[in-house]
C-alpha cells in the first residue's frame, strides 16, 4: 500500500477511535430514562460476549452446510422477520398522534390522498422539507386504495416492508467479497443481528424522514455494484447504474444525512481504490449514477414547486441554520430550547429567522466545547435508549397494551428495561467496531489489503458524529445511519473472528 494511503488509514483510524471513545465514555457516564450505568456497561461486555457465541455458532453452520442450505435459513429467517415486523404493525395500529410531525404528516398525506387538498399547510409553509416525504406518502395511500386496501395503513406495512427487506438482502450482497461468487460467509450473523434490533419493530410501520432514508441508500449502493461486478450487457449496467443513483438520491431528499454513507463510499473509492485507467473505468458509471440523483432531485422539487405552501416554505419556513443554534444550548434538545423554537416562529420571515439563529449561536458559541454541553449533547445523542423510536411507534397516550406500547410508549411499565435492552445493543455495536478498528488498524501497519467496510463504516460514523455535533441533539437521528453501522458490526465481527489475512 502506497505511504499516502497508510497515512490515511492512521488519520481515519485516530480520529474514528477518539469520536467511538466520547460516545462510549459519555454515553455511559450518565444513560438518559434513569438507566444505571454499571448496569449498561456490564451488559455490554455480556451482550458482546453472547454475540460472539452467537457469532461463532453461525460461522460453524455457513462452515458444515452448503451454500444453498445457508441461504435457506437466511430466507426462512429474513420471512420471520418480515412477519414479526407486519404483526407489530398490524396490532399497534391507531390512530398516528403521538409523535408531532409525523402525526400531522401522515394526517396531511391521507388528506391530501383523498381530497387533493390540505387543511394545514401553513405546517409545510414553516416546514418545507417534510412535504417531499408527505407527498410520497399520499401516493403509496394512492395506490393502496386502488388496488382494494379500505385503510391504506396497512398497505403502507407491506411497502415498508418490501423496503425493509430490499435493504437487508442489500446488506448481505455489499458484504460478499469481491472476489468470491458466493454469499458472505457472515451472512447469518447479519440477519440474527438485524433481527435482535428492537426499534426496527417500532419504525417498521412509520414512513417518515428518518425512517425512509434508512431504507433505499444500501438499496441503492447494491445495485451499483451489482452493474459493475455481475452484469455483461452494457444497456442493462447502465439502467441499473442510473437506477442506483435514483434510489439515492430520493433517500438524500427525504433526509439528508443519508448522503453521509454515499460520502464515505465516495472517498473510499476515490483515496483507497485508484489505479490505471480508474478514471476511464469510473467515467460512465459515475455519470449516469450522478445523473439519477440529480433526476429524483429536480423531479421532487418540480412537482413539490407546484404546490404554495412548498414555495412560501422555501421563502418563509424554518431555516437549518436554527439546527445548528438549537444544538448549542444545554444538551441541544428541542425540549431543553422550547423558548427558542417558540421565539423562531415568532419571527416572521425567513431572513428574520436567520437573523435570530445567528445571534442565538453568537449567544451560545462559547458553550459550545463546554465539556458539560459536550457530555449532555454525547447522552442525548447516543444514550438515550431506543433510536428514537418512541417518537414512531405512534403508540396512543392511552389505549391498548400491547408489547411493543409497554416498551417504546414513555410511561409504558417495561420502557425502562427496553430502553436499556436498546442501550445495551447500540453500545455492544460499538464496542466491537472499535475493536474491530483496532486490529484492522494493526493489519494495515503490516501492509495488508484493506478491507471496503472497514474504511468505509467508521468513515460514516465520524460523518455522523461530526453532524450530530453541530446539529441539533436528536438520538433519532442516529435510526437512518444503521444500516452501515450494523454492516460495520458485522464486518469487525468477522474480521476478529476470522483473522484473515490477505497480503497485498
Amino acid at each position: 500500500m502506497e505511504k499516502g494511503r497508510r497515512i490515511t488509514h492512521y488519520l481515519i483510524s485516530i480520529v474514528f477511535f477518539v469520536c467511538m471513545v466520547m460516545v462510549l465514555v459519555f454515553g455511559l457516564m450518565k444513560p438518559r430514562h434513569n438507566q444505571i450505568p454499571y448496569q449498561i456497561f456490564s451488559g455490554m461486555v455480556i451482550a458482546w460476549i453472547a454475540m460472539t457465541i452467537l457469532f461463532v455458532v453461525c460461522k460453524f453452520l455457513q462452515k458444515k452446510l452448503s451454500s444453498g442450505q445457508t441461504t435457506g435459513i437466511f430466507v426462512t429467517l429474513s420471512i420471520l422477520w418480515g412477519i414479526l415486523i407486519l404483526l407489530a404493525g398490524i396490532f399497534c395500529r391507531n390512530n398516528p398522534q403521538s409523535f408531532y410531525d409525523y402525526g400531522i404528516c401522515y394526517d396531511a398525506a391521507y388528506e391530501f390522498a383523498t381530497t387533493g387538498s390540505l387543511s394545514n399547510a401553513s405546517y409545510f409553509a414553516f416546514h418545507p422539507h417534510n412535504w417531499k416525504c408527505v407527498y410520497v406518502l399520499s401516493v403509496i395511500f394512492q395506490i393502496g386504495m386502488k388496488v382494494g386496501f379500505s385503510d391504506p395503513y396497512y398497505f403502507l406495512i407491506l411497502v415498508r416492508l418490501v423496503l425493509m427487506e430490499g435493504t437487508l438482502y442489500s446488506c448481505r450482497y455489499l458484504l460478499r467479497k469481491e472476489d468470491e461468487e458466493k454469499p458472505s460467509d457472515t451472512g447469518l450473523f447479519l440477519i440474527c443481528t438485524v433481527m435482535l434490533c428492537l426499534p426496527i419493530y417500532a419504525y417498521g410501520q412509520a414512513f417518515y424522514t428518518d425512517s425512509i432514508s434508512a431504507c433505499v441508500p444500501m438499496i441503492g449502493f447494491a445495485l451499483i455494484r451489482y452493474a459493475y461486478g455481475d452484469v455483461r450487457k452494457k444497456w442493462v449496467k447502465y439502467l441499473l447504474y442510473f437506477a442506483g443513483g435514483m434510489v439515492i438520491g430520493f433517500g438524500c431528499i427525504m433526509k439528508i444525512t443519508a448522503a453521509i454513507p454515499v460520502i464515505a463510499i465516495a472517498f473510499y473509492l476515490v483515496i483507497f481504490r485508484s489505479r490505471k485507467n480508474a478514471i476511464k473505468e469510473a467515467g460512465v458509471p459515475v455519470i449516469l449514477v450522478t445523473f439519477g440523483i440529480l433526476v429524483m432531485y429536480l423531479g421532487s422539487e418540480l412537482v413539490c414547486s407546484s404546490h404554495s405552501w412548498y414555495q412560501e416554505g422555501k421563502n418563509a419556513g424554518e431555516p437549518a441554520i436554527s439546527f445548528v443554534a438549537l444544538g448549542l444550548k444545554g444538551d441541544g434538545s428541542y425540549i431543553e430550547n422550547q423558548e427558542f423554537k417558540n421565539a423562531l416562529a415568532a419571527q416572521g420571515s425567513r431572513d428574520a429567522m436567520e437573523e435570530f439563529s445567528i445571534a442565538y449561536i453568537h449567544e451560545n458559541a462559547g458553550n459550545f466545547l463546554d465539556l458539560d454541553h459536550v457530555r449532555r449533547k454525547m447522552q442525548t445523542n447516543y444514550a438515550s435508549g431506543n433510536l428514537g423510536a418512541s417518537d414512531f411507534a405512534n403508540y396512543p397516550y392511552e389505549g391498548e397494551n400491547n408489547l411493543l406500547n409497554e416498551l417504546f410508549y414513555s410511561y409504558g411499565t417495561l420502557y425502562w428495561y427496553g430502553c436499556k435492552y436498546c442501550l445495551i445493543y447500540q453500545f455492544q455495536l460499538y464496542l466491537v467496531m472499535l475493536l474491530g478498528g483496532i486490529v484492522y488498524l494493526y493489519d494495515i501497519y503490516r501492509k495488508k489489503k484493506p478491507d471496503p467496510w472497514m474504511v468505509i463504516a467508521p468513515l460514516s460514523f465520524i460523518g455522523c458524529f461530526v453532524f450530530l455535533f453541530f446539529w441539533e441533539a436528536n438520538n433519532r437521528q442516529l435510526y437512518n445511519q444503521m444500516p452501515v453501522l450494523i454492516l460495520g458490526y458485522v464486518v469487525s465481527m468477522g474480521y476478529i473472528g476470522n483473522r484473515r489475512r490477505i497480503s497485498k
